[in-house]
């Protein structure tokens, strides 16, 4: 099939070399009848050129040529390996002499043509070359067609072989399989022997089909009872061991009954009376005492087997070793609660030294106040970074409060609309400064929920925080709200950064940043969207991100139930204005910070007050009862006297029932503002407090009105 395809279909170049255009020409209209490709070279150059890229069939040269002749060109294209066996027919215009015809044969020329050319004497030695090209060519496809099925024909020997030697192998494998086959059944019942001893299984057996014991369905009924002792039990070895009995020990009732840990015995028997009436499996964990003194944990999970009529036959169930597990899941609540501590006492120890420095600003702020730009734009950022810090802290906190499930929301009737706009005005403080616009939408009336607005307002100000964020500068935040039936639907919509597939999916999980390059300029601990949708869920609602990808924004839709509610309860009038409304008053401030003290006494001593300082618990009664102040600011973590018991003492001095008692500690958890109000304390400040809240507070009316 190849050498035919060579034969008859195979396309036969010619290279014509003639320096002069109208012989080529000449040449190509002589030649055209044989229905070759005729390639043109007008000097020796291109001919070496097109030598170079074509294999050719014969090659017609014209000897006398500038530059490079005929002859010199032919002598080139005999040195080539490629080109060295392609013939070569001269042309002449002179009659030549026998040397140069001679030397034309002698670098490899096949003939030597004087011009004028005879066209059919040229197109028969043509036609000779190209058909032998042809036949050489066909040859050179059958000579690879052969070695093709020789190596084809070796390579079928080589599979026979491999084949023939697999089969071998296989029948070797199969006999080597069966022959291990029985080996292994009885190792998979060692394995299941170890493994059974490894994880602490421990089968039994109940046999209940005693005479005295067999019952019809309907005598067992709820309220009758098993007599566990009046039927034998059946202990495997595993379960023996793990009680710490002998092999060849009968086993009894009382051995199960002495061995367990008295105060789990009547549960236990309560779980299997109930399996034994109603049919269900039982499970249970319960304490093994062993002789040595030595408690283990105990997993039991079984059932009862019943005959057709319903009966019970017997008890069958698995006793596992659950102490190490126990043990686990107890260091695990260990490391918990010292995670708590941990986090509270960090919490604390970043508070403490915030407080001077908010405080100090304040002071700052209020003393400079007629001063330039620069100074109150210095005092700005200290109070704005304060307050990062200090949500920081707070989510890192409100995160482990969520993990151990403490914390709880206080619902009331709520009007989202006013909680969504007064965070918003809030936050407004994010988009200032050449930062992006806000804007927002609220339905004209009220939409009333039961929630906690102190949540719903921590869940919008995450997520414009996290909107301001990564929103550029000349960017738009959008904060909408409207309502649907059964809910109302808050959406936060930016046109930030964007996010991808995969940081959608992440973006609600706890630590998970958006921009984790080590450039990044937006700080966080990746916790603002995790407390968004745990608050959010906490209500009944649900949350959602939506971003045509990055560099396109991003859009956060939250959902909560919009119930029926009552209305919201009318305001009382207000009352009129107290005659001591912000008139002097007497403040103890207590802290063994020493900073923090001073320059919170200076805040309070610009706003017009009396103030002294004190710097530990038995220092703060001792001027507590001289200088009879009217308000109290009092540390928790005191020196020689904690402010528990500072703030107790307080109250048992003549003037203490009068005196307003505001903790202010770095301590924030809900176990500490209960232990302050039963040490009597009015108020529970966590520091850093809010300069402006504070002044309110001590300034804003009769004092007995601020109590709890």
């Amino acid at each position: 099939m190849i050498a035919e395809a060579a034969l008859t279909g195979e396309d036969v170049k010619i290279l014509i070399v003639d320096d002069e255009p109208r012989n080529l020409d000449a040449l190509e209209v002589m030649l055209e009848p044989l229905g070759c490709t005729l390639v043109r070279a007008h000097s020796a150059d291109e001919a070496l050129l097109a030598i170079l890229r074509d294999e050719f069939g014969a090659l017609i040269l014209d000897i006398q040529m500038p530059g490079m002749s005929g002859i010199e060109l032919a002598t080139l294209v005999k040195q080539r390996n490629r080109s060295k066996d392609v013939p070569i027919l001269f042309l002449t215009a002179h009659v030549s002499h026998d040397e140069d015809i001679l030397r034309g044969y002698g670098v490899g020329g096949v003939d030597y043509l004087s011009k004028p050319i005879k066209a059919d004497v040229l197109r028969s030695k043509v036609a000779v070359f190209a058909d032998l090209h042809r036949k050489t060519r066909a040859l050179w496809a059958l000579n690879e067609e052969l070695q093709h099925q020789v190596a084809e024909r070796e390579r079928a020997e080589v599979t026979l072989q491999q084949v023939n030697q697999e089969l071998e192998s296989r029948v070797a494998e199969r006999t080597a399989a069966l022959a291990l086959a029985n080996r292994s059944i009885k190792e998979n019942e060692q394995r299941l022997r170890m493994a059974i001893d490894l994880a602490g299984i421990a089968p039994w057996e109940w046999d209940l089909r005693a005479p005295d014991a067999v019952r019809t369905a309907d005598e067992v009924r709820p309220g009758w009872s098993w007599d566990m002792r009046s039927h034998p039990l059946q202990w495997m070895p595993e379960l023996m061991h793990l009680w710490a009995l002998e092999p060849s020990h009968h086993t009894t009732y009382e051995d199960f009954h002495q061995r367990v840990h008295p105060e789990d015995v009547a549960v236990i028997e309560r779980q299997w009376q109930a399996a034994l009436r109603d049919g269900k499996p039982f499970e249970q964990e319960f304490r093994l005492v062993l002789p040595t003194g030595d408690v283990r944990w105990i997993y039991s999970k079984g059932g009862a087997v019943r005959d057709e009529a319903d009966r019970p036959l017997r008890m069958v169930g698995n006793n596992i070793d659950v102490t190490e597990r126990k043990r686990a899941d107890e260091a695990l609540r260990e490391a918990d609660r010292h995670k708590s501590e941990f986090l509270a006492t960090l919490a604390h120890e970043l508070r403490n030294p915030l407080a001077p420095v908010r405080t100090a600003a304040e002071v700052l702020r209020r003393f400079h106040a007629d001063a330039g730009t620069p100074q109150l734009h210095a005092v700005d950022v200290i109070r704005r970074q304060v307050v990062l810090m200090t949500r920081l802290i707070d989510d890192l906190l409100d995160v482990s409060r969520i993990s151990q499930g403490k914390i709880a929301l206080r619902r009331t009737t709520v009007d989202v609309t006013s909680v969504i706009t007064q965070t918003a005005e809030d936050c407004q403080s994010l988009f200032d400064e050449g930062g992006p616009r806000l804007s927002v939408h609220v339905p004209p009336g009220p939409l009333l929920t039961d929630a906690d607005p102190t949540r719903v307002a921590q869940v919008i100000e995450n997520l414009l925080s996290n909107a301001a964020k990564f929103t550029p500068a000349g960017g738009h935040v959008r904060l909408a709200v409207e309502s649907n039936p059964g809910e109302v639907v808050i959406t936060v919509t930016d046109d930030g950064i964007g996010l991808d597939h995969d940081q959608i999916v992440r973006v609600f999980d706890r630590f998970v940043q958006v921009d984790t390059s080590l450039e990044r300029a937006r700080g966080g601990l990746g916790l603002g969207l995790t407390l968004v949708k745990t608050l959010v869920e906490l209500h009944g609602g649900t949350v959602a991100v939506h971003s045509p990808g990055l560099g396109r924004g991003a859009e956060f839709v939250v959902r909560l139930p919009l119930d029926v509610v009552e209305a919201l309860p009318e305001a009382p009038p207000a009352p009129p204005e107290p005659a001591d409304a912000g008139t002097r008053r007497r403040v103890l401030v207590v802290d063994d910070n020493r900073d923090s003290a001073f320059t919170l006494g200076q805040l309070l001593e610009l706003g017009g007050h009396e103030v002294r300082l004190a710097y530990d618990g038995l220092e703060a009664v001792e001027v507590a009862a001289s200088f009879l102040p009217d308000v109290v600011l009092l540390d928790i973590g005191l020196p020689k006297l904690n402010g528990y018991e500072a703030a107790q003492r307080m109250r048992a001095l003549p003037s203490g029932p009068g005196i307003l008692i505001a903790a202010l500690t770095g301590w924030g958890q809900d176990s500490d503002r209960e232990r302050t109000a039963e040490s009597g304390f009015d108020l529970h400040l966590v520091k850093p407090a809010d300069p402006d809240a504070l002044m309110a507070l001590i300034s804003g009316g009769p004092l007995a009105a601020q109590r709890k």
